[in-house]
Parts: structure tokens; C-alpha cells; sequence
């Protein structure tokens, strides 16, 4: 089941992402985040109108999701960077898709006409779940990041969800 974020999810979501900061290159955090700096972080994200969805399965956070600013200029609005964890344990059992579908809902809703996702590579089961949702591949960056003592490449992902005709 997913649901929006509520702030006794902050312990759950902090744990699950520094899970990632610990032990694999998904993220280029170097540093375990604290209760405080990740509701600092959740805090901006709704500041900026965005969301976070969170999945719950058998009384447990199983996974999260948030949308935040792409690009500070205004003309960049109506697109926004997919922020997407699964926790420990969790994968292959339809978390990553129960939160995809809850943000495509959302960013129809809102009005957003591009998503965008920097997903470190490799990272298939990232790329098969955003493939799924209708997101292309936009981007090759290789070597920008570097944590356990070896260079990591990115890729971004983009989904335009409506196209416009120009006149």
C-alpha cells in the first residue's frame, strides 16, 4: 500500500536510505544522514510542492519515493527529478511499481510534463523499473562519481508525460 508521507515515516525512510549511503553507489552520499538532516531534506521537498510517497507492506516501510526540483529556473517548473528506494529485502515484490504508479497519478494530476531520473550504473533493476513505466534512456555520464575507491557512471532517464503541439 502506498501512501503519502507522514512524519512518523521519517526514522523508516532515513534507515532505508542510508542503507544505500553504506553499502552500495546508488547514491553518491558519502555519509549516513541523521533523523534531523532527512526530515531537513522531506521538509524541502514539500516546500517545493513536491511529494513522497511511502509503501508499507505488513506494518513495515518497504520502500519510498520523492519528487523534487530538476532546475531552480522557473521555466523548468513543470519538471521534476524521481527519487525512488527500496529497502533491504524488498525487491522483486512490486514496491518500486506500487510507488511509480502512485507518482504517475500524482504528476498527471499536477500538471508536470517531464520526469527525470539520475540512476548510478549499473543498475538494472532501477533502469527495468523505470523502462517499465515508459522512461527512455537520455544520458551517459561516465566516471562522476567516485565512493568505495572506484569511479561510477550515471545515467539519466526522462518520461515526457504529455507532448505539446506548438503553433
Amino acid at each position: 500500500m502506498t501512501d503519502s508521507f507522514r512524519p512518523s515515516d521519517t526514522e523508516d525512510i532515513c534507515g532505508i536510505y542510508n542503507y544505500f549511503v553504506e553499502n552500495s553507489a546508488a547514491t553518491f552520499e558519502l555519509c549516513p544522514l541523521d533523523v534531523h538532516a532527512m526530515r531537513e531534506r522531506l521538509d524541502a521537498v514539500a516546500a517545493e510542492g513536491h511529494p513522497c510517497f511511502v509503501c508499507r507492506t505488513e506494518g513495515r516501510t518497504a520502500g519510498f519515493l520523492w519528487l523534487h526540483r530538476w532546475n531552480w529556473r522557473e521555466a523548468c517548473d513543470a519538471t521534476a527529478e524521481v527519487t525512488v528506494y527500496v529497502a533491504p529485502g524488498m525487491e522483486g515484490q512490486g514496491v518500486g511499481s506500487a510507488l511509480m504508479e502512485r507518482l504517475m497519478e500524482h504528476a498527471r494530476k499536477a500538471g508536470l510534463h517531464v520526469l527525470v531520473s539520475c540512476i548510478t550504473l549499473p543498475n538494472e533493476a532501477s533502469m527495468a523499473l523505470h523502462r517499465k513505466f515508459g522512461f527512455v534512456q537520455v544520458s551517459h555520464f561516465s566516471q562522476v562519481g567516485r565512493k568505495f575507491g572506484a569511479w561510477h557512471d550515471v545515467c539519466h532517464m526522462q518520461l515526457v508525460l504529455e507532448q505539446t503541439v506548438e503553433e
